[in-house]
């Protein structure tokens, strides 16, 4: 396939045609089987949350060191704080489109609430409040 064509698929004609951040049809708690570059990945739906942006600066960790409730650097791109009751540490979660590790906690991380990392405030204040269907990964056995 060449870059022309490609791109026209991909970047042009892909994201046209998938609806984004759509009322999944799958019941809370049920498996989907979701295929990325020809590969079966299984992702399990667990509901509607409420995103939240932060950073490593004091105003939103309280500390500026960027080190999470893991004991891992905080990464923009892959780290969120959620509530280890309901999404565990360690667990890959789908977040439009976008695959991230539970890596943090917060104090006002519960329930049905995750905060999404970015390199800088600005950044995580441009994020704002949103809502989004969740998914994780599911570990095969």
């Amino acid at each position: 396939m060449n870059l022309k064509l490609w791109l026209l698929r991909f970047c042009i004609i892909m994201p046209i045609a998938m609806p984004i951040n759509t009322q999944p049809k799958v019941a809370t708690g049920t498996s989907q089987k979701v295929t990325i570059h020809s590969l079966n990945v299984n992702y399990r739906y667990i509901g509607k949350y409420t995103l939240t942006g932060y950073c490593g600066c004091a105003r939103c960790c309280g500390k500026s060191n960027g080190i999470t409730a893991t004991g891992v650097r905080a990464r923009a791109g892959r780290t969120i704080a959620v509530d280890p009751r309901k999404i565990p540490y360690g667990t890959i979660v789908r977040i439009n489109g976008n695959d991230y590790v539970a890596e943090d906690c917060g104090g006002a991380i519960k329930g049905n609430r995750i905060d999404v990392f970015f390199g800088n405030h600005g950044q995580a204040r441009a994020f704002g409040k949103q809502q989004a269907f969740v998914y994780v990964k599911e570990v095969k056995k």
